[in-house]
């Protein structure tokens, strides 16, 4: 009995570091993309009116989110 009790929270522990890896992967990736928008050989006005346009954000949102999406990885990874 206690076994079949181990199992699933085996399993529940295995899951849930599978997915704090994959989210740990995707903050990398967002920042890896913050760094190839900032990088790019577009402004970063052109950039902030361009997705201000299409999405009807202002662009001090987007401005914001730039800057956050650039330090993530510092923020939330070891």
């Amino acid at each position: 009995m206690a076994r079949q009790h181990q199992e699933p929270e085996n399993e529940l522990k295995k899951t849930i570091l599978e997915d704090t890896e994959a989210l740990a992967e995707a903050i990398e990736k967002l920042e890896s993309a913050a760094e190839a928008f900032n990088g790019s050989r577009m402004k970063r006005k052109a950039i902030l009116i361009l997705l201000s346009h299409y999405t009807k954000v202002p662009q001090s949102t987007i401005d914001a989110v730039l800057d956050g999406l650039a330090n993530i990885k510092k923020a939330y990874l070891k």
